[in-house]
C-alpha cells in the first residue's frame, strides 16, 4: 500500500509542480477584453485625428500659397468684414444729395448726404462744396446696399 500512496502524492506533486494551463475566470475575461477594446479605440482616435490633422494641414498649405501669391498686399484683406462700413476713393460728382465715388476697388457707388453729414479734412470742418471731382475721401455709412447714407466723410 505504500507503493500506491507514494504514487498518488508524486502525481498530485507533479500536477502541481508542472505548469499547468490555468483557465481565466469570466472577470478576468471581460478586464481583458475591456483592455483590449480600449487600446484598439484610443489607436483608431490616433489614427482618426492623425488623418484629419494631415488633411487640415494640406489644405492650410493650399490656402496659403494662394495668399502669398496675391498680387498686392491688400489683397490679403480682400475678404474681410468691414466692420465700420467705411467706404475709400475719390468723388466722382456731387448732385443735390447725392454724392457718387469710386472706391478704391474700382466700384462706383452713391451716398445719400444729409445736413447732418459731418466732412472734415484735419482739425478742419467743410461744407460739402468742397468735395471736387478726383477728392481722396473716407466715407462712414449707414444703410446697407443702394441705400448708404453718409454720416462722416474724411477729406485726405
Amino acid at each position: 500500500m505504500d507503493i500506491s500512496s507514494g504514487s498518488n502524492e508524486k502525481v498530485k506533486e507533479s500536477k502541481s509542480a508542472s505548469p499547468s494551463k490555468k483557465k481565466l475566470t469570466p472577470k478576468q475575461r471581460k478586464i481583458i477584453f475591456s483592455i483590449i477594446v480600449v487600446l484598439l479605440l484610443v489607436f483608431a482616435g490616433i489614427g482618426i485625428y492623425k488623418y484629419a490633422y494631415d488633411k487640415g494641414y494640406d489644405k492650410g498649405m493650399e490656402a496659403g500659397k494662394k495668399a502669398s501669391a496675391s498680387k498686392s498686399p491688400t489683397d490679403l484683406f480682400s475678404n474681410l468684414q468691414n466692420p465700420f462700413k467705411t467706404l475709400t476713393g475719390s468723388v466722382e460728382k456731387l448732385e443735390g444729395e447725392k454724392l457718387t465715388i469710386t472706391t478704391s476697388k474700382g466700384e462706383v457707388k452713391t451716398l445719400k448726404i444729409t445736413d447732418k453729414t459731418k466732412i472734415t479734412k484735419k482739425t478742419e470742418t467743410l461744407n460739402k462744396d468742397s468735395l471736387t471731382k478726383g477728392a481722396k475721401v473716407t466715407i462712414f455709412t449707414t444703410g446697407e446696399g443702394d441705400s448708404l447714407s453718409a454720416t462722416r466723410i474724411v477729406v485726405r
